[in-house]
């Protein structure tokens, strides 16, 4: 009987499976895929009830960035984060001055040390919490100002005295006020700044000393536009050439313009409609 011999028979190689590797794309089509997905428009930080009601800065829905990629690597976070950080529209919420990077010891950071030559366009607000009354009037300042200046309390009318504690406090806001904006000098330059004055009342909440901070820090940080909003009628005459330029040392002046709410932006592009809404709810 004849034996079955069994034959092997030399089978090729299995060749292992090739990967897909995202840093061999050509980094214009990098550039595209980071674009659609860290690009939304604005970008919000959570406001609270208080913020959200005094301005309207918040206006409008806007997806939110998907910032996972800044956690793959050094190169691929390096990339996103420019762009990131240079083509949206940054809405710092009230109290950003106590936020990273501008705080050194934050509870939160808006964005990393970067910003403040990466970040192109910001968003604040003029906002009557922006001002902490440091030096109320009490028996001792009283005391004072009538040994300086001969101000009996029990002299002068109700009147007389609401003025006179309305100035002093006035003058906690003027410095309150312009040391948050200088702040503002830590970007290297912005092109394009919002600014809300909804809200800009002194404490009292029977003026609006807007005049007190038109002054060099818009010129300071060299914008091409700059964007108020929430001016009460006839506040735009307060913007002349002398408080908005007066600090000037070049030539360099930016477009001014006095938006009404619901007056289309560029930013408006990105905005979220109804039917991305139902998508977004599921």
């Amino acid at each position: 009987m004849a034996s079955v011999q069994s034959r092997v028979v030399d089978q090729p190689p299995m060749k292992a499976k090739s990967h897909f590797r995202f840093l061999d794309l050509p980094a214009e089509l990098r550039v595209i895929i980071y674009e659609e997905v860290v690009v939304v428009g604005k970008i919000y930080y959570t406001p609270d009830q208080y913020d959200y009601h005094n301005g309207i800065r918040h206006l409008g829905t806007f997806r939110k960035p998907e910032l996972q990629f800044l956690r793959v690597c050094k190169q691929i976070h390096s990339e996103v984060e420019k762009i990131y950080l240079s083509k949206n529209l940054f809405v710092l919420p009230i109290g950003w001055e106590e936020s990273g990077p501008f705080n050194t010891s934050p509870n939160r950071s808006l964005f990393s040390p970067a910003g403040f030559h990466l970040v192109k366009n910001i968003s604040i607000a003029l906002d009557q919490r922006m001002s902490k009354v440091k030096n109320p009037l009490n028996h001792l300042r009283w005391k004072f100002k009538e040994n300086r200046k001969g101000f009996l309390f029990h002299r002068l009318s109700a009147d007389e005295r609401l003025k006179f504690a309305h100035d002093w406090v006035l003058d906690d806001v003027f410095e309150d006020w312009l040391d948050t904006l200088h702040q503002l000098k830590q970007f290297e330059r912005v092109d394009y700044i919002e600014v809300d004055f909804t809200n800009a009342f002194c404490p009292l909440g029977d003026c609006r000393p807007i005049l007190s901070v038109i002054d060099g820090w818009m010129f300071n940080l060299a914008p091409e536009v700059v964007d108020v909003i929430g001016l009460q009628p006839g506040e735009e005459i307060h913007f002349d050439d002398e408080h908005v330029y007066g600090y000037a040392t070049t030539e360099h002046k930016f477009d001014l313009y006095f938006r009404e709410p619901g007056q289309v932006t560029e930013w408006d592009k990105w905005q979220l409609e109804e039917e991305d809404l139902k998508k977004t709810d599921v």
